[in-house]
Order: C-alpha cells, then structure tokens, then sequence
C-alpha cells in the first residue's frame, strides 16, 4: 500500500508509520506553542507552518530522489527549533498540566528526532 510513497524500502509500511509519528508529534508541539501563546497568531502560524514543512521534508528525504543530505539537515534543524520554540512555550507559561505534557511532547520528539538520524543517512548515504 505504501510503496508507491517510499519505494525501495524493505517496509514501507513502517517509513510511514514513522512519518506518522513525526506528523503526530510536530501536531503536539504546535498545539503546545499555541495553547501558551493567547493571542500571538503569528508564532503559532509559524509553528504550524515549520511542522507542515517537516514532514513535507521527511517525507520528500525518505523518497528515492528526495531532497536528499542537505534537506535532511534542514528538516532535522527545522524540528529541533520546533522542539525550543514548544519548550519555551511550556515554560513561559506553566501549568502542571503543560508542563507533563510538555514534558513528553519533547521527549518523544526528541527521541523521534534521534530515530531519524540514521534513517536519513540510509535514505541519503546508502542507496
């Protein structure tokens, strides 16, 4: 079924479950940096318009003839600053609810960003 989005992979279906992932994570910390930003539209437009853009780029990185090395650094860049600007949101306005789920927003993302690393690299290295 997913093969014709990430060809020449063993299991495509597990790429895109991971682009899933990343999809649902860029979604929590943008919920996080709109939830403590009342009223300033434009971080938060940002903030959607980067995570939008990142999964474009992983999905585009992960493709066989894809962005390629340099747009897996911009994507990977792109996803820590949303990871910062989430984090910053968290803190700048605590609540214990934000902040434990602030706390396992970052962390997941971080462990996803973590996860990618070679995955672009096997995407952009070794084919």
């Amino acid at each position: 079924m997913f093969e014709p989005l990430f060809p020449n992979w063993s299991s495509p279906a597990a790429v895109a479950g991971l682009v899933a992932l990343l999809a649902l994570s860029n979604a929590t910390l943008v919920a996080l940096v709109a939830t403590a930003s009342w009223g300033d539209r434009r971080r938060t437009a940002l903030a959607t318009a980067v995570a939008v853009g990142s999964v474009a780029a992983a999905v585009s990185v992960l493709r066989v003839g894809g962005l390629g090395n340099a747009g897996g650094n911009v994507e990977l860049l792109a996803r820590f600053m949303l990871i910062l600007v989430a984090g910053r949101a968290v803190v700048s306005r605590p609540t214990a609810v934000r902040l434990v789920v602030g706390a396992v927003a970052v962390v997941g993302a971080l462990v996803l960003l973590l996860v990618t690393v070679p995955l672009y690299g096997e995407a952009t290295v070794a084919p």
